[in-house]
């Protein structure tokens, strides 16, 4: 999905069997710790995902988001844009009011996973986190504070921007989960991604959150409208992965 997984092939969680390969041999060492709690843990993640209340999930769009917008009344995109801003509230609210050792053991966030949360939610970030998100391959940003004001001429303007944000963290969290700490912070990152996945996630793209055939379901099979934001910020592909990512393109098709 993400910069890493992108070269290195991660399968999707809930399609990869025991023997599966995570990636190739040499690197494979590397998140091999995190492969093992990942496996150790995909039945309890998929029970959290269940028992998860519909209203803490990000919630879905409403009209499709394949660039044509010129359609959808200006009610239907006001009435998303104000779920999306419920949403964030809910789970402003959620974090502040839930004892932390609950949210621990039914949420499977640790306090540092609620602190990152709330990072996440925040329209600004301090210097150190904004600095980090800066250097990084990952096109990472706070909350849009335009989507928190009501400008009627730039509604689709402030979803657009919202959906950019949600990809940019889904992408990061993707990765991290699988080769950037220590293999007990992959519940955080599971559990935070869990709250930015709609309720019927499983036939949308992971990205703009539309649905797809199964063949057209990967943005790159249907030139998802958010990956320029999402790889905006990745270093040039090895021509050898660059290759085989055509062919893998043509061959999906």
């Amino acid at each position: 999905m993400g910069f890493w997984s992108r070269f290195f092939g991660r399968p999707d969680p809930d399609e990869a069997s025991s023997d599966d390969q995570i990636a190739p041999t040499g690197f494979g060492e590397i998140i091999a710790g995190c492969s093992r709690y990942r496996d150790a843990s995909a039945k309890s993640m998929k029970a959290f995902e269940h028992l998860l209340l519909p209203e803490l999930r990000f919630p879905q769009p409403p009209f499709r988001i394949c660039g044509g917008f010129a359609g959808v009344a200006d009610d239907t995109i006001l009435t998303y844009l104000e779920a999306i801003r419920s949403w964030r509230l809910r789970l402003f609210e959620f974090l502040q009011t839930a004892n932390g050792r609950n949210a621990e053991e039914f949420h499977y966030l640790s306090a540092e996973g609620q602190r990152m949360l709330t990072m996440f939610l925040n329209t600004s970030w301090t210097p150190g986190m904004s600095s980090y998100a800066d250097q990084s391959p990952y096109n990472l940003r706070a909350f849009p504070q335009g989507a928190l004001e009501d400008q009627e001429s730039s509604r689709m303007d402030s979803v657009l921007e919202v959906l950019r944000w949600r990809a940019g963290v889904v992408d990061y969290l993707c990765d991290a989960a699988d080769t950037f700490d220590p293999p007990d912070n992959w519940a955080d990152y599971s559990a935070i991604e869990q709250f930015l996945k709609p309720i019927d996630h499983k036939e949308l793209c992971w990205l703009c959150l539309t649905q797809f055939e199964r063949n057209q379901l990967h943005p790159d099979a249907h030139d998802c409208l958010l990956l320029t934001h999402v790889r905006a910020k990745w270093p040039p592909m090895p021509t050898v992965f660059r290759v085989w990512a055509e062919g893998a393109k043509k061959n999906s098709l």
